[in-house]
């Protein structure tokens, strides 16, 4: 059993969460909740490019150009998506993110890392911007081991 399932959530239900605005919560001191340094792992149960996800995309990345002090880090098989998800201001990047595409199967691998996540990964050439392709579930078949070769390359 999933642990989503075990919590009781619907991950077919795209909803804003009550952590959303975590990353700029502060004390009453005024000091952030999130200390400086941590990583922010973004839409872990679901999907950070996703469409249903558009209508507050804007306010994450608002966050995430307040937060410069976190390291914000999202997972997507919606790669195509990327160029059209990023704020105007994106240019080479942002330092403080990472983008991981995820990769279950050969056929999947092919189609994404030529669709989409290869462009993306123009901009970690040119600036602290990290791109990264990852296997999941994390079970190498031998198919794959090609792939793994190629993307470090990458």
């Amino acid at each position: 059993m999933q642990s989503s399932t075990r919590k009781g959530l619907n991950t077919a239900e795209v909803i804003r969460t009550d952590k959303f605005f975590a990353p700029i919560e502060k004390k009453k001191n005024g000091e952030y909740k999130i200390k400086p340094g941590q990583v922010v792992y973004l839409c872990f149960q679901s999907d950070f490019l996703v469409d249903e996800a558009d209508a507050w995309r804007e306010e994450c990345w608002k966050m995430i150009r307040q937060r410069t002090d976190l390291h914000f880090l999202f997972l997507t098989k919606r790669i195509e998506r990327f160029m059209q998800c990023i704020p105007p201001d994106w240019e080479n990047g942002y330092d403080n993110v990472t983008v991981c595409c995820t990769v279950e199967n050969q056929a999947r691998a092919d189609e994404r890392l030529t669709r989409g996540f290869t462009s993306i990964t123009q901009y970690s050439k040119l600036s602290g911007f990290r791109a990264y392709c990852t296997l999941q579930p994390p079970v190498i078949p031998s198919s794959l081991m090609m792939l793994r070769a190629e993307v470090r390359s990458i």
